[in-house]
């Protein structure tokens, strides 16, 4: 892979009260903070070490604009299909914004090189910038490589060891940035997109639950069909704990089922990678529920696993809510690699990147 420094815009801390509410705002009010000056032009270009400490794990990663022509080579791997409609929504903020507020997250294979020089350069200085979020009891940290010498270093790294990425979260900014870029009659734009590199070891899926809303659970015969192609295994509360177990809620009563093997078996054919959620959307919304559109289909809502399992149990008094496993990586880089594609709202990657901590402005 192709990095590139850039010149980054930095939150001025000092002048922020509430570190929590005012970054949860940045995304929509970034234009009006830099207006009040609430940020600071980084005078030199650089590439950042970046650090999350979590309650359990210190998560390490490189922020940087990836060149965009390894982008239009495959070396950025995809598994989402992007809406027409959220990319003009990614293209309208863009403009309106002149900036980035949160890098694409990009994650690879790894490299011990990349991870023992992230280590070792962030060890021998203080951080340049860095922010707590109580909220989550989160530190996020950042180490600005400016020495040309240590930037040439970082760039033969991802040449040498990092041949390809696969988008974590920011489908939608990619396809925007991509867009803008081809648009644009502006000449001295860089043709780059700023990214932010962590490897697979150093980020975790977690899932992403479902509701569906005004089920009629009697009339369908619900529970009786689910009961065709899954085996109930018990009522008692508990997430998923494997692959193919998947829980449902219906007025607040619980149970964990698992696929019938002849029910997985036909997601197995030909090499495929048989996902939870390609055959939930199958067998119960689409055959049970008559969900034709899933992309399109308003009466699901998509509910990230962070929330808390109480929450689910909660909505399912407005339907049927959906507990399930989450993807593993391994698969996720199969379809990528495979060229595949995921269902809508598939992954929920932690730790979470916060929007306004490094900006990078557009011309």
């Amino acid at each position: 892979m192709n990095i590139h420094p850039f010149k980054a815009v930095i939150p001025d801390l000092s002048k922020i009260v509430t570190d929590d509410v005012f970054f949860d705002s940045v995304r929509e009010k970034y234009a009006q903070y830099r207006e009040e000056q609430l940020f600071l032009n980084v005078e030199e270009e650089a590439i950042f070490l970046y650090e999350i400490q979590t309650r359990t794990q210190l998560h390490f990663g490189v922020v940087a604009s990836l060149d965009l022509n390894d982008y239009r080579a495959g070396k950025v791997k995809k598994h989402e299909k992007t809406l027409v409609e959220k990319e003009k929504t990614q293209m309208k903020l863009l403009l309106e914004r002149g900036a980035m507020v949160k890098p694409v997250l990009l994650t690879h294979q790894g490299s011990s090189i990349l991870r023992g020089k992230i280590i070792d350069w962030s060890s021998i200085t203080p951080p340049f910038h860095q922010v707590y979020f109580e909220k989550n009891n989160e530190n996020h940290r950042f180490w600005k490589i400016s020495d040309p010498t240590q930037i040439r270093e970082l760039q033969d790294i991802f040449q040498k060891e990092i041949p390809k990425c696969y988008v974590a979260d920011g489908h939608h900014r990619l396809a925007a940035n991509l867009h803008f870029e081809e648009i644009s009659a502006t000449k001295d734009i860089k043709d780059d997109v700023f990214c932010a590199f962590f490897a697979t070891l150093d980020l975790r899926i977690a899932p992403f639950n479902r509701l569906v809303e005004n089920v009629d659970v009697l009339g369908l015969d619900f529970i009786k069909r689910l009961e065709q192609i899954a085996n109930p295994l018990t009522h008692k509360h508990g997430e998923p704990n494997k692959k193919g177990r998947w829980g449902t809620w219906i007025n607040e009563q619980y149970t964990l089922w698992e696929w019938k093997t002849e029910t997985i078996a036909p997601f197995q054919a030909d090499g495929k990678t048989d996902l939870d959620v390609d055959i939930l959307n199958e067998k119960v919304f689409k055959e049970i529920l008559g969900i034709k559109d899933i992309r399109k289909d308003k009466s699901i809502k998509y509910i990230e696993g962070t929330w808390a399992d109480d929450y689910l149990r909660k909505r399912s008094t407005e339907g049927v809510a959906f507990s399930l496993y989450p993807v593993d990586i391994q698969d996720l880089i199969a379809i990528s690699d495979a060229d595949g594609i995921m269902p809508p709202k598939s992954t929920w990657f932690e730790p979470r990147m916060k929007n306004g901590l490094l900006v990078q402005e557009i011309n």
